[in-house]
C-alpha cells in the first residue's frame, strides 16, 4: 500500500509539474507538496476580499490535492483534479469550490439572524460561530444552513478523534427562534456524548492528560498567530483538553476581542506580519481592566535574543518550538490556578443582583471585575454553589445575566451578612460585552480601583 501511493504522488508531482506549478516529492514518501500561484483576483469573504497569492498543497493518491495554506482555503475538500491539463484549470476549481462555501456561509449568516441567534464572524470573514446561550454553553462552528459542528469541548471533550463526523449535527428544517436551534444541538450534544465517548475501558491515547478547569470552570485562552506550524498543534493540544480556544491571526482584532469577551490566558507567536508578541504582551497589561494576565510566548525555534526579551517584559514563559502536551498540561495548571498575581482589577461598585429563585430583596455588589464580582447578601451560601444572576445596570433596561460560582466567603464582624465572592462561569450571548463596557466605563475612574 505505501509503495502504491508513493508512486501516485510521484505521478502526480510530474503531471503538475508539467502544469507549471512547482511541486517537491521525496523518494518513498505518500505524498508531495506544491505551491499554487493564483491570479490577482481576490477570494470572497463575509468581511470583504482576500488576497491569495499562492496557495500550498499537498496531494491525495494520484489525482488530488488538499489545500492547507493559508489557513481559510484547508476548510476547502480535496480537489480531483483528474480532468485538469493547466495550472488555470485548477485555479478555476479552487475559486468554484471557494465561492461554494462562501455562498453556504452566507446563507447561514442570513439563517441565524432570522432566528435571532448569537453568532460572529470568525478568521477574517472565512467561518461562523454560534455563541454559547443557555442551553449550550461552548461555542459550535456553523458550516451551513444543513451542518453545524457540535464542540469538541465539555461533554464530547473525550469524543474518540476516529469519529469526526460524529460531532456534525444537520439541523430541521422547522426551527422558528434561536431556543429552538439551542434545544437541538443540546440533544445532539448529550446524545454524540451518549453513543460516541470512548470507550472507558480503553487505554487513553498518548497524548491525552486533560486540564481541569478550577471547579468546573472552562478556560479560556487566546492564540494569535498567523502560521499553521505553530496554530495546528497548540489546536490540536489545548481543545480536546475542556480549554476554549479563539486563534485570530491579526494583533489589532485580537485586542478588539477583548471588547466582547475575557480570557484567562494569551498566547502569542514571537513572529506576527502585523506584529510581534512582545507588542501584545505589553499592550494586553494596558486593556480596562486587566491586572496581570499570564501571557505566553510561543516561538517557532530557540532565540536568545526573544527569550531574553520574553523576561524583560515579565512575560509568563517563553516557548521555542511546539511544547510537549505534559509541558502544556503543567503550564496551564499554574496559569489558570496557582498564579499568584490578580488577573483582573476589582472596581467598587453598587449594582443590584438578583438571584435566580431567590426571595426577598435584591442583593447588593461590593465591587466588580471582568471575571466575577464580591458580593453582600444575607442568604445562606456554601463554596462551590451556582446561581443564574441578573445584575441591572446603571442607564440600562435590561440586566446583565450570567451564571456564577461561589469560591470563596467572608463573614463581617457586626454583621448579619456576608460577603460572597462570585466567579463567572458564562453569559447569557451579548451580555458580557455589556459587562466590559461597564468595566470599560470604572476604567477611567482611577479612585474606583483598589
Amino acid at each position: 500500500m505505501a509503495e502504491t501511493e508513493a508512486r501516485h504522488a510521484a505521478f502526480l508531482a510530474r503531471r503538475l509539474a508539467r502544469m507549471g506549478i512547482r511541486t517537491s516529492h521525496h523518494e518513498g514518501e505518500p505524498f508531495a507538496r506544491g505551491e499554487l500561484r493564483l491570479g490577482a483576483e481576490a477570494l470572497p469573504t463575509l468581511d470583504g476580499p482576500l488576497r491569495v497569492e499562492r496557495a500550498i498543497f499537498y496531494t491525495l493518491g494520484h489525482d488530488r490535492i488538499k489545500l492547507c495554506q493559508p489557513r481559510p482555503l484547508f476548510d476547502l475538500p480535496p480537489l480531483e483534479i483528474g480532468p485538469c491539463d493547466t495550472r488555470e484549470e485548477i485555479e478555476t476549481l479552487l475559486r468554484r469550490a471557494w465561492a461554494q462555501m462562501q455562498s453556504e456561509l452566507e446563507g447561514a449568516r442570513e439563517w441565524l439572524e432570522g432566528l435571532g441567534a448569537a453568532h460572529r464572524r470568525m478568521r477574517n470573514g472565512t467561518r461562523l460561530r454560534l455563541e454559547p446561550g443557555i442551553a449550550i454553553d461552548a461555542p459550535c462552528e456553523v458550516r451551513s444552513t444543513h451542518e453545524i459542528l457540535l464542540p469538541s469541548t465539555g461533554a464530547l471533550a473525550e469524543i474518540d478523534p476516529a469519529a469526526p463526523d460524529a460531532r456534525r449535527f444537520r439541523p430541521l428544517a422547522g426551527y422558528e427562534s434561536a431556543n429552538d436551534l439551542e434545544i437541538g444541538l443540546a440533544d445532539a450534544i448529550e446524545r454524540c456524548a451518549r453513543e460516541h465517548t470512548r470507550d472507558p475501558g480503553l487505554a487513553p491515547a498518548i497524548d491525552a492528560p486533560v486540564v481541569v478547569p478550577q471547579a468546573g470552570r472552562r478556560v479560556r485562552a487566546i492564540l494569535i498567530a498567523d502560521r499553521s506550524e505553530l496554530i495546528l498543534p497548540l489546536e490540536t493540544a489545548l481543545r480536546p483538553r475542556g480549554i476554549d480556544l479563539e486563534t485570530i491571526d491579526d494583533p489589532a482584532d485580537a485586542l478588539a476581542a477583548f471588547r466582547d469577551r475575557s480570557f484567562d490566558v494569551v498566547f502569542t507567536a514571537a513572529r506576527l506580519a502585523r506584529g510581534d508578541g512582545f507588542e501584545i504582551a505589553h499592550d494586553v497589561r494596558k486593556l480596562p481592566g486587566i491586572e496581570a494576565l499570564p501571557v505566553v510566548i510561543l516561538d517557532e525555534r530557540e532565540h536568545g535574543t526573544h527569550r531574553r526579551i520574553a523576561e524583560e517584559i515579565d512575560a509568563f514563559a517563553y516557548l521555542p518550538g511546539v511544547p510537549p502536551p505534559d509541558v502544556l498540561e503543567a503550564l496551564l495548571q499554574e496559569a489558570t490556578e496557582r498564579l499568584p498575581r490578580r488577573r483582573f482589577r476589582r472596581f467598587d461598585a453598587r449594582l443590584a443582583v438578583h438571584a435566580q429563585g431567590a426571595a426577598g430583596r435584591d442583593d447588593l455588589t461590593e465591587s466588580i471585575a471582568r471575571g466575577g464580582l464580591c458580593l453582600r447578601t444575607t442568604r445562606d451560601l456554601l463554596p462551590g454553589a451556582r446561581e443564574a444572576y441578573a445584575i441591572r445596570l446603571p442607564g440600562h433596561p435590561l440586566p446583565v445575566q450570567v451564571v456564577g460560582e461561589l469560591v470563596a466567603r467572608h463573614t463581617v464582624p457586626g454583621y448579619a451578612s456576608i460577603l460572597a465572592g462570585i466567579r463567572f462561569l458564562r453569559f447569557v450571548p451579548e451580555d458580557e460585552a455589556r459587562w466590559i463596557s461597564l468595566i470599560e466605563a470604572l476604567s477611567g475612574d482611577a479612585p474606583g480601583q483598589h
